[in-house]
């Protein structure tokens, strides 16, 4: 279990200044888009809540757990607005936070759906550091870590919609608040992520629609770059409606080690108002040769609907 105690204590070293805001799982592709992109709030036909659970290595005790709560909606036809409460665990590293977000969607379109929406987010996060779990490993560059700090992003978000293709760019702490670095104790202020998805969704029909999509998110700092490749297959059956989706994820650049890489398969259904998703996620890395697994639940009920909005728009638009 040692090896296990030293291997979560890098974690905390490599996401205490890199994350500082809500990870990036998969949870997005569980209908849940606004969690990355606060343009998407408001977006639908529906206001959705949604809870996601999220846990790795299973049979590794502290091993990283995230639980978030969202909501967003429609205020009126060109305004929305969302918020998200997070608990993020890292071993003996914890972060809690809460953000709020305010939408503008522009109808650009007359026959066909158009869509622009401008979007801006501020988040409160509280860092925490348990020090007095370290003592049995004795070593010396754990003193002198921060206890807990309090600091303060903001986010700011574009998407654009026409027919059925999409486009979200976001700047993650595109204005934040400065932290101190637990070595050097200096100032550490660029925090900045950038994502951007792209995809278009086909509807068939006959047999099963399909979206494709990809995502990509750069970390400024750390010059650490990811690259989703993403697949979506839909089906309805009577008043179900089913979805699986699968995911490649790789990492390179910057202080990544390996070539790590990342393969998620997420099954979900929708029947009437409610929808439940499971995603499997399967890790490794090549020069540390270690392989690990997540798993998460997401719960969703859709609220406040109203009529279709472009019916031959993608699923994040129009949703069953």
């Amino acid at each position: 279990m040692k090896i296990y105690t030293y291997i979560i204590v890098i974690l905390i070293y490599g996401n205490l200044f890199s994350q500082e805001t809500l990870p990036i799982y998969f949870d997005y592709l569980s209908d849940n888009i606004y969690l990355i992109h606060p343009s998407a709030a408001g977006i639908g036909n529906c206001g959705k809540i949604r809870l996601t659970i999220n846990k790795q290595w299973l049979n590794v005790k502290d091993s990283p757990s995230l639980q978030t709560v969202s909501y967003h909606s429609k205020i009126s036809p060109k305004t929305g607005f969302g918020a998200v409460l997070f608990n993020d665990e890292n071993g003996y590293h914890s972060q809690k936070g809460m953000s709020g977000t305010f939408a503008y969607h522009l109808d650009l379109g007359s026959k066909e759906f158009k869509q622009l929406s401008l979007a801006a987010s501020a988040e409160i996060l509280q860092s925490t550091v348990d020090q007095t779990q370290f003592l049995d490993l004795k070593d010396d560059f754990i003193e002198g870590i921060t206890d807990s700090q309090t600091y303060f992003n903001s986010d700011l978000s574009i998407a654009y919609h026409i027919g059925v293709k999409f486009y979200y760019f976001t700047i993650k702490n595109a204005i934040t608040h400065s932290i101190k670095d637990i070595n050097t104790k200096s100032e550490f202020k660029n925090r900045r992520k950038y994502i951007l998805t792209i995809g278009k969704f086909y509807k068939k029909g006959y047999f099963f629609d399909y979206e494709l999509s990809t995502t990509s998110i750069i970390e400024e700092s750390l010059k650490n770059n990811i690259v989703d490749l993403n697949i979506k297959l839909y089906k309805s059956l009577d008043d179900y409606h089913f979805w699986f989706a699968g995911s490649l994820r790789n990492k390179f650049g910057g202080d990544i080690i390996g070539k790590p890489n990342q393969v998620s398969y997420i099954f979900g259904f929708n029947y009437g108002l409610m929808s439940i998703a499971y995603t499997y996620t399967k890790l490794s890395n090549s020069k540390l040769d270690q392989n690990g697994s997540f798993h998460q639940i997401t719960l969703g009920l859709n609220v406040f609907c109203e009529t279709y909005r472009g019916s031959q728009a993608c699923p994040n638009i129009s949703s069953f």
